[in-house]
């Protein structure tokens, strides 16, 4: 069975209960505004808020494409557009090229600066007390603390109070005052 994996409406939820189970319970507290151009969470008294977003490298894309148009019952799909893709039988994937560290790298750097850019925006509009990233990375578990704090990320400028960072195996938190810390990751 499929499973919608990269949907906004698994991926928002999902992050702000690891959010609130890994790091600080106040976070199960946030809701999502109606407002379509807002952050994605927002705290009860509209003073916080929290911005999520999915990184993922672009074979693993590709996959997921596939993955649904076969949900769809598509037929004759381009398995060639796949790097390195196997499919069993039925045509689902049974395994394919996840992406590079390097590619992985850029695609945060890139996000986290735009995200940044957003946010300075929207807090331009509004005040906030804080304003939280939350990255979501579907890496396939390549990267832990070590690899975070080495990956050459300057998070120094950008408009975020805490960058929160997601992954299958992993929680990471970015604050400009302590660096990247882990915490244990609660689903």
């Amino acid at each position: 069975m499929f499973f919608e994996r990269y949907n906004k409406e698994v991926i928002e939820p999902f992050a702000i209960s690891v959010i609130a189970k890994s790091f600080d319970t106040k976070y199960a507290q946030y809701i999502h505004p109606t407002d379509d151009d807002n952050f994605d969470y927002i705290s009860l008294d509209g003073l916080h808020a929290v911005e999520v977003v999915l990184v993922i490298p672009e074979n693993e894309k590709k996959a997921y494409e596939y993955e649904v148009q076969l949900s769809k019952g598509k037929m004759r799909l381009r398995i060639n557009r796949i790097k390195d893709a196997v499919i069993k039988e039925d045509g689902s994937l049974l395994s394919y090229y996840g992406g590079s560290l390097r590619s992985l790298i850029a695609s945060i750097k890139e996000v986290v600066n735009k995200k940044c850019n957003k946010a300075k925006k929207r807090k331009a509009t509004k005040s906030f007390e804080t304003v939280d990233l939350c990255v979501c990375v579907q890496d396939g578990s390549l990267m832990d603390l070590h690899s975070y704090r080495i990956a050459g990320f300057d998070f120094s400028e950008s408009q975020f109070d805490n960058i929160f960072f997601i992954t299958p195996s992993y929680f990471f938190r970015y604050s400009k005052t302590t660096g990247f810390e882990e915490y244990l990751r609660i689903v």
